[in-house]
């Protein structure tokens, strides 16, 4: 089977899409970075069989994109929503070892927040890991720095961002 290029929304890959997809994130859910909160959050899970792993993690709120380019995954951003789906928190940013240092991180983060503005998500957080390439993004993402058709502000902690409901040509 062959990927189309572009993101994949995680909770609606299903069982006639590439299995590579469904395997990319059952992998990633096995091993999480050591002593992250996803790492603690999902210890309970880890050894579940992958199918119910990954059906565990949608019903935990947990979602994503995997962005695939030349049928191979290129990157993926994955996060979880909470307070009713009205507060997302981007916990990890990943982008194919050979396609790094070409911005690539900043466009999947653009792409995660056109979906948060797009599905009403007030606050963002991208940046609690302290991962000083993310921290990186926040900060053009707060300061204008990114190809947005919104506007974003930082929020009240490091890595925050509050999505404003008005399109950047209306904001003065």
């Amino acid at each position: 089977m062959t990927l189309k290029n572009g993101p994949v929304l995680v909770s609606k890959i299903g069982s006639l899409d590439d299995i590579r997809l469904f395997q990319h994130v059952v992998q990633c859910a096995k091993n999480p970075d050591p002593g992250s909160e996803f790492d603690l959050a999902t210890k309970d899970i880890r050894d579940y069989p992958p199918r119910v792993l990954f059906a565990e993690l949608i019903c935990r709120h947990y979602n994503g994109f995997l962005f695939c380019e030349n049928n191979e995954i290129a990157g993926h951003a994955f996060w979880q929503s909470h307070n009713t789906d009205k507060e997302l928190k981007l916990f990890s940013l990943y982008v194919h070892k050979d396609l790094r240092r070409q911005g690539r991180g900043t466009k999947q983060t653009e792409a995660f927040l056109c979906f948060a503005y797009e599905h009403h998500v007030r606050s963002v957080d991208i940046g609690a890991g302290g991962n000083a390439k993310v921290l990186h993004i926040w900060h053009k993402a707060v300061s204008g720095k990114l190809e947005l058709p919104f506007k974003l502000e930082s929020g009240p902690t490091t890595g925050s961002i509050k999505i404003l409901r008005e399109p950047v040509s209306a904001v003065a």
